[in-house]
């Protein structure tokens, strides 16, 4: 299907078009994802494991401009697919010749992982994620590797 929006290469974070030096204003930085400052709501009557990855995404994304309300309805779909899951998989443990509590895991996981790869649970899918990150400039490795970067700019511009 050429030319759609799904077809051709994943695209690139702005971030690392900017530590590549590929970065331009022409082109990148201008499809930023919408920011939004309002979380996900957690909805009430969601399972232990449910509750479990719910927190996870939200302690990992949070504050990050990644997740927004409108996010909730699928970080819920996905979160039920994982505590559904997880229910599958006891039952396919239990009984292990049971045909249909194995395929039931699979279809589980199968699905669930599609829905999690949105939300950067795998890291393929996580490196696609637009987080935003703001360097700690009391970090003493950000200040090594800002001295470092200095030093190799002197150095190219002898050349």
């Amino acid at each position: 299907m050429s030319g759609n929006q799904n077809s051709g290469r994943l695209r690139k974070p702005d971030e690392l078009h900017k530590l590549t030096g590929t970065f331009r204003p022409d082109r990148h930085g201008k499809n930023n994802s919408l920011q939004v400052e309002v979380e996900p709501t957690k909805p009430r009557g969601m399972t232990k494991d449910e509750k479990w990855l719910w927190d996870s995404v939200i302690e990992s994304l949070g504050g990050k401009g990644v997740l927004a309300r409108i996010d909730t309805a699928l970080l819920l779909s996905a979160c039920e697919l994982w505590g559904l899951y997880r229910e599958a998989l006891k039952a396919a443990k239990k009984n292990p010749v049971d045909k249909d509590a194995r395929i039931a895991a699979v279809s589980y996981w199968q699905n669930f992982e599609r829905a999690a790869s949105r939300f950067g649970m795998d890291p393929a899918s996580r490196a696609r994620l637009s987080v935003d990150v703001k360097p700690n400039s009391n970090d003493p490795m950000f200040k090594l590797l800002t001295k470092m970067a200095a030093n190799q700019n002197e150095k190219i511009k002898k050349i």
